[in-house]
């Protein structure tokens, strides 16, 4: 089973006993669009143009590493929650990492969450099998909201935001997104979409958005948003 209960920093994940279940108890854890080019060697040299998201923020423990030689976390088929909400208890999130879980489907979660929780997915993943990564949201404030929103509708996923009043414990598989791989170093995040969610009509959106905006800071943001 799961372990949902941990008492040791991420740093220290791998001294951690598997006797505990990953339950916590109640008294505690930019998108810029982006063509990735993937290179396949055979008899011929083939470059395949794919349309993705560039996330300027990497992994945030180093137990999430799956290729050593990279120093990335990377998966293919993978689900992505996105969140602004502070994930400071591991029952806010305990459904869909189970969920995620049972299934062996990867999960990538983007947004903030508390050390502990850190440290029990590290533990899950190292002892159990939990195929996951965090990184944190890009930006900071309004910008950072904004971007996420971006993210979500780019993988297909419900933005659970603390402005809306979402309650995280009542998100269910069918909320998070998904992307055909994604790929994590300490500096950046990679997302492969899996083509699924038409964006033109958010880019076309945010075109005229920054048509109407005065300020450089507002114009220059709104084409990073778009690039």
């Amino acid at each position: 089973e799961m372990e949902m209960t941990s008492s040791t920093s991420p740093k220290d994940a791998r001294s951690v006993t598997n006797n505990d279940y990953i339950s916590a108890s109640k008294a505690q854890e930019k998108k810029v669009f982006y063509i990735a080019k993937e290179i396949m060697t055979s008899e011929k040299t083939y470059v395949d143009v794919i349309e993705g998201i560039r996330v300027d923020r990497g992994w945030s423990v180093r137990h999430f590493i799956t290729n050593q030689e990279n120093d990335s976390c990377e998966y293919t088929d993978a689900l992505v929650l996105v969140s602004d909400i502070q994930i400071d208890h591991i029952n806010d999130i305990q459904n869909v990492v189970e969920s995620c879980w049972k299934t062996k489907k990867p999960l990538l979660i983007i947004g903030n969450i508390g050390e502990q929780v850190k440290a029990v997915l590290a533990k899950n993943k190292i002892q159990n099998g939990l195929k996951v990564c965090h990184i944190p949201p890009p930006d900071f404030g309004r910008r950072s909201k904004e971007l996420l929103g971006d993210i979500a509708h780019a993988v297909g996923a419900t933005y659970f935001s603390e402005e809306s009043g979402d309650n995280l414990e009542l998100m269910v598989e069918k909320d998070l997104g998904r992307v055909a791989k994604f790929v994590s170093t300490q500096d950046e995040t990679i997302m492969v979409t899996t083509g699924a969610v038409d964006t033109d009509e958010r880019v076309e959106q945010l075109k005229a958005q920054r048509e109407k905006t005065s300020t450089k800071r507002e114009k220059d943001f709104l084409s990073k948003r778009i690039a």
